[in-house]
């Protein structure tokens, strides 16, 4: 008897405890649900959607408990530990996740195409002869955010009546002087992240930036090398789904199986695009629901 009375008391004691601790320290737990906004969504592609985004969730370091599939609704559940984490971790739950890397395409030869259309030249800044320097091997021009949809008609339409075969990729954000950057590249990628081994969040001790490290795995090693050696001096850009995240310049030929990407990135940019790196792609695509 007196044994039962005490394991009340610890409970009860326990109890107390928890109560009065403050909400700070008590772990939080938030829900997020996301649906699909394909129509021909079926069951084993949310299963197998699920099983990836807990995998890009616990790469990242957010805990989760079991995600609850609705088939009908098209709906995926997610209990995450932590507190207004929607907007950080939407890409996690949203993106496709495709990593490509590109080889420039050559940007004399298409501005020629391009600067034909007067309409596209009132909204497209392209830098040439002094105004462009070496490093814009890549980059065709600038254009202002409220012109980035109207620029993208009038580019589909002149490769469309032209046959240009490349690629016109714009970068993720206007970072130059409060411009998207618009590059340039051949039409398929050179290679993909279904040939790296794994990538890795590090800083640099000497600059203190953080870059993302990438390992190719024994196929990529060898094509790797060889993309680098037929492209010492020109850019290599690479993309998460579509958009532009660097473009550096090859400057000799990596027989190690290794690449970078750097830049203006926070360790949680870095950390977010590892997370997708290192996982497969979605299978279908998914909206927030409110």
């Amino acid at each position: 008897m007196k044994s039962i009375i005490y394991v009340l008391i610890a409970v009860f004691t326990i109890s107390i405890i928890y109560t009065a601790l403050p909400n700070s320290l008590v772990q939080k737990r938030q829900t997020i649900t996301i649906q699909t906004t394909d129509k021909q969504a079926n069951s084993d592609q949310l299963k197998a959607s699920a099983k990836i985004i807990e995998k890009r969730l616990k790469d990242y370091g957010i805990i989760t408990g079991k995600s609850i599939i609705d088939d009908n609704a098209g709906t995926i559940e997610f209990q995450v530990k932590g507190d207004n984490l929607t907007q950080e971790i939407s890409y996690l739950l949203l993106a496709k996740g495709s990593i490509d890397l590109y080889e420039t395409h050559n940007r004399n030869e298409a501005i020629d195409v391009l600067k034909s259309n007067a309409d596209l030249m009132q909204l497209l800044e392209i830098p040439q002869g002094e105004k462009a320097p070496e490093e814009y091997s890549s980059i065709i021009g600038f254009c202002q955010p409220e012109n980035k949809e109207a620029t993208n008609k009038l580019i589909h339409n002149i490769s469309q009546k032209t046959g240009m075969n490349v690629k016109f990729l714009w970068s993720g954000a206007p970072y130059f002087e409060g411009k998207y950057v618009l590059h340039i590249a051949q039409n398929t990628p050179a290679i993909n992240k279904t040939y790296f081994e794994h990538t890795e969040v590090i800083k640099d001790k000497p600059s203190g930036a953080f870059q993302l490290n990438i390992t190719f795995n024994n196929d990529g090693i060898d094509l790797w090398s060889d993309i680098t050696k037929s492209n010492i001096g020109k850019n290599i850009t690479i993309t998460l789904d579509d958009r532009v995240l660097s473009s550096p310049k090859v400057m000799a030929q990596i027989k190690e199986g290794r690449a970078m990407i750097s830049g203006k990135f926070s360790e949680n940019d870095l950390k977010l695009i590892s997370a997708l790196a290192n996982n497969i792609d979605l299978p279908i695509s998914f909206k927030i629901k409110k």
